[in-house]
């Protein structure tokens, strides 16, 4: 039934199944960080904090610098200082971010958008006063066991999370009604065990899902026949395989899948 019903990656829709989606074409296809790149909306990083130009995007590569320590140490003092002062929406963190980093960032008053590129954080805790957040990346964290906290997050509508420790319970997404993408991922080369995908079936908007290197313990993609809007698909399951062919099946909406990996 599924066979040849999709097209090459990010093609027009193939099948009468043409239900209105609320992400945009290419945030549907690739993702919201992304097409954000793509767009030439990410700016390139500043180390210094004397390098902000007052714009509402801002890219910071404040650590592995290759400063002495002391150096080094001060910088990330005078940024945790500088940053819950700033009007951006949008902050990347795009080198290693210590925990004291993160704290500094999630009270940012306007913070719409956050993506630590990778991290020692261990609490997410802070995230809870990020009120207006709607766009969260996590990159490979493995100091994060408890994600509880991301539950506070009722505007969150873009949530990528990779590398946190296993096995991962997703329980904290039943109450994040708006999310419209949602991305799980191991780090590259290595198996990210999640307890079950059950609590994915209440996110009634979802309509970009990614699954990459996970280990199912329970259920497999069974729990995700009951996405209505689901439409595009990144993971590393076979296209081929019995799981996913019965995910189609299931689920006519689901018209892009890209493999990973």
């Amino acid at each position: 039934r599924s066979k040849g019903r999709f097209a090459p990656f990010g093609a027009p829709l193939m099948s009468n199944v043409r239900p209105q989606m609320a992400l945009p074409h290419d945030e549907l296809v690739l993702g919201y960080w992304p097409s954000r790149q793509l767009r030439g909306e990410i700016p390139s990083p500043v180390q210094q904090p004397s390098e902000y130009a007052g714009f509402s995007t801002l890219n910071v590569a404040c650590t592995q610098t290759g400063l002495s320590r002391a150096r080094q140490e001060r910088l990330i003092d005078e940024w945790c200082k500088l940053l819950p002062g700033l009007p951006v929406c949008t902050l990347v963190l795009s080198s290693k971010v210590p925990q004291r980093l993160f704290d500094a960032a999630c009270g940012m008053p306007q913070l719409q958008a956050l993506n630590l590129k990778w991290s020692t954080v261990a609490s997410l805790e802070p995230i809870s006063e990020a009120k207006s957040l709607r766009a969260l990346f996590i990159g490979s964290s493995p100091s994060i066991e408890c994600l509880t906290p991301l539950s506070d997050l009722a505007e969150i509508e873009h949530l990528f999370i990779e590398n946190v420790q296993q096995p991962v319970d997703l329980s904290f997404v039943r109450g994040l009604t708006k999310l419209r993408e949602f991305g799980l991922s191991s780090s590259r080369g290595s198996t990210l065990q999640v307890q079950t995908l059950e609590p994915l079936a209440t996110l009634e908007q979802l309509e970009m899902l990614w699954l990459v290197g996970l280990q199912v313990l329970h259920g497999g993609l069974y729990p995700l026949h009951r996405l209505r809007r689901l439409a595009s698909l990144r993971t590393t399951v076979r296209k081929t395989s019995k799981e996913f062919l019965e995910l189609c099946s299931a689920v006519p909406t689901l018209q892009h899948f890209q493999p990973v990996g």
